[in-house]
């Protein structure tokens, strides 16, 4: 397949995803999101993290914080290498993360097995941008239920 076919099939794949607004979704409460990360700014010290949850822990985004990162924070969002068969990603739920800016994961070689990114937190109008970006990845691409509630797993190191 030559790049340009990929890049049309790519197109017409995604051409009707509209995504659903985390304002309209009620079991997301960002600014909860909001806080734990402002505690994981500001409170964190060398290997501090925060992981966020549903399914019994099995759909996950977790970021970890160094206040030496000069104001970033390393997101991950879990991938297929870490999924129960029955919760496999789909093409749509992988290109949704990468439209959100997520890198694919690697290989087992030593880079990262789930999809990630750094993302700036240099001030609280990014930090509330980064917990609602969380919100849409639990809502669009892991299709949070509005009966499923986040857990929260905050360790400042």
């Amino acid at each position: 397949m030559t790049p340009e076919t990929e890049l049309s099939r790519a197109s017409l794949l995604h051409q009707e995803f509209q995504p659903r607004l985390v304002d309209d979704f009620s079991s997301i409460d960002i600014d909860e999101i909001a806080e734990y990360l402002r505690r994981l700014v500001k409170e964190g010290k060398e290997g501090a993290f925060l992981i966020i949850s549903i399914r019994s822990n099995k759909i996950y985004v977790q970021f970890s914080y160094n206040p030496k990162s000069e104001g970033t924070v390393y997101c991950e969002a879990v991938s297929d290498e870490y999924l129960p068969k029955e919760l496999k990603l789909s093409e749509d739920q992988i290109w949704r993360l990468k439209q959100l800016g997520f890198q694919s994961p690697g290989s087992d070689n030593g880079e990262p097995l789930n999809f990630n990114q750094n993302v700036s937190i240099a001030n609280d109008e990014e930090i509330l941008a980064l917990a609602k970006m969380t919100g849409q990845i639990f809502f669009d691409v892991y299709y949070m239920s509005a009966d499923e509630k986040l857990q929260f797993r905050l360790e400042l190191g």
